[in-house]
């Protein structure tokens, strides 16, 4: 018996020694192996001193404390659109904490070794940094009619771009904006309030920071229930065409529904080309106001015009409402 018990003895050790989570085989097999994953995680360190570095730098003038962030940034192999802006911040932070010998020697470094990036220039000519804001100002007017004409994706591309091009000036802030926004539309409703909180976060002194706190408190709560409602408790209906994003046929399916339905003299209805994700895009009648009348429509439209879509289905107002907050159109019984 009690050559029994000492062997079951063992055996839960081994046990415990194997498979538990006190065991050092269980931790060791947590750590990253996989290249590609290490060096997604070795960016987001990196990223994060940056961020770091600027915000003790612009938020809170805690300058040698931002120092020592981007000093860390500098010793763990960045990718190389990091270099000059965080030498150019370290520069700025000696300049701050009265050491006009450590900035000499970065600015000397910066001219030298990053002589095409914007911060060799505006350390070469004053009135680049003017010439820069004004660059800045029109930059965010563009894409802001990017934002505007759906192109959601290449909106938040470039947004990442600009924030790290034009770090340290108070544009920054609305370029964070316009990308959450993006984000709200791509990604949905999670996606939408974790870049509010960052913004709230990193820029809580800002007309932008405060705004997301607005959003966050005020807004957000009314529209973070994901469930659908009875079908027939609306009094506005939709039909939604589904295409893929890449298909030619878009546009031709948008014209065609918007001459059949102006000669339906007896109904307010419009139609438009709405964005749903990257893989999906929406024709929609507007202006519909019961169920069964839309699904009516929607057989003579079948039957009186070439219809391209991959499918269609019937919607209330409110529930193609959640499906674009929450991008979850998964999840609605067509």
């Amino acid at each position: 018996k009690a050559r029994v018990e000492k062997n079951n003895t063992q055996n839960k050790e081994t046990l415990l020694s194997q498979d538990s989570i006190f065991s050092v085989d269980y931790y060791i097999g947590l750590i990253p192996n996989d290249n590609v994953e290490i060096d997604s995680l070795n960016e987001k360190r990196n990223d994060a001193y940056f961020r770091l570095g600027s915000i003790y730098k612009d938020q809170f003038e805690e300058f040698q404390i931002s120092n020592d962030r981007l000093f860390e940034l500098l010793e763990n192999n960045p990718s190389e659109n990091l270099i000059p802006p965080t030498k150019y911040f370290i520069y700025k932070n000696f300049l701050s904490l009265n050491i006009p010998s450590k900035a000499k020697e970065f600015k000397e470094d910066i001219i030298l070794n990053h002589g095409n990036s914007k911060y060799a220039q505006i350390l070469l000519d004053p009135n680049a940094a003017s010439k820069e804001k004004q660059n800045s100002s029109e930059i965010y007017q563009n894409l802001y009619l990017d934002f505007n004409n759906q192109r959601y994706s290449e909106v938040i591309e470039k947004c990442d771009r600009y924030i790290l091009d034009f770090n340290g000036e108070p544009i920054v802030t609305k370029f964070e904006f316009l990308k959450a926004l993006a984000i709200a539309r791509v990604y949905g409703f999670k996606e939408y309030k974790k870049a509010l909180s960052f913004i709230k976060l990193n820029y809580s002194s800002t007309s932008e920071g405060k705004e997301a706190e607005r959003i966050l408190d005020e807004v957000l709560p009314l529209v973070k229930n994901d469930k659908f409602v009875s079908k027939n408790l609306s009094n506005n209906y939709k039909i939604v065409y589904q295409f893929d994003s890449s298909s030619s046929s878009i546009n031709k399916q948008t014209n065609e529904l918007k001459k059949y339905i102006d000669n339906v003299d007896y109904l307010d209805l419009t139609v438009s080309e709405d964005f749903y994700n990257n893989i999906i895009t929406f024709v929609v009648v507007h202006g519909l106001k019961s169920y069964d009348g839309s699904l009516g429509l929607a057989e003579r439209l079948e039957n009186s015009i070439d219809i391209q879509a991959k499918s269609f289905f019937v919607i209330s107002t409110e529930n193609y409402k959640t499906i674009q907050i929450h991008k979850n159109l998964d999840k609605f019984e067509k």
